[in-house]
């Protein structure tokens, strides 16, 4: 549930925040994300490390959102766009696979690592701020009785679009507090 509200976040920032007539917003303007991930992207010991969930428009996949599903890399979303991963000199392109029955994927690399409890404390308390902001947008949508599993009509863009910007100050207080904590700069 929190991935899938992560994914939808960042398609509607996307979508309502950068609506300047590029190609990106124009491709997600009027799309849904579907609930249950089209995949899983896992490390080569088996180990989740991003959900895969399609963004459709018109009956068609028209992104692909990645979202952490390791927190202890300390990030919501890991990408937005084609599912095409860079594997060293190979290519892995799962556009023509996420409809299949296949729902795992081994991405090549190093497995992550374990790390001490103070750092994985650290990522952790990262993640949960990237996971708050989106639970308080979406809590805000559903006050504003805005309906996220259709597509947003676009005479709600500017009711989404400050929902988001509201939301965007208290996550940056949170970056703000984390940084003292940590005493780190941290980007997000």
């Amino acid at each position: 549930e929190d991935a899938w509200g992560q994914a939808v976040v960042a398609i509607l920032e996307t979508e309502t925040l950068f609506e300047s007539g590029d190609e990106i917003s124009d491709e997600l303007n009027n799309s849904v994300v579907l609930k249950e991930p089209a995949g899983v992207l896992c490390d080569p010991d088996g180990k989740p490390l991003d959900y895969l969930f399609s963004v459709m428009k018109n009956g068609e996949t028209v992104s692909i959102v990645r979202v952490s599903a390791d927190k202890s890399l300390g990030r919501t979303i890991a990408g937005i766009g084609d599912p095409v991963f860079s594997c060293g000199s190979e290519i892995l392109n799962l556009s023509g696979e996420l409809t299949g029955s296949k729902t795992e994927y081994f991405a090549c690399g190093t497995p992550v690592p374990e790390y001490s409890e103070d750092y994985g404390k650290m990522m952790f308390d990262a993640w949960e701020i990237g996971n708050q902001y989106s639970k308080n947008v979406l809590n805000d949508l559903k006050d504003a009785g805005i309906d996220i599993s259709e597509p947003v009509p676009a005479d709600e863009h500017e009711t989404v679009r400050e929902i988001i910007y509201d939301n965007i100050v208290k996550k940056e207080d949170s970056i703000e507090e984390f940084e003292s904590k940590y005493q780190v700069d941290w980007v997000f």
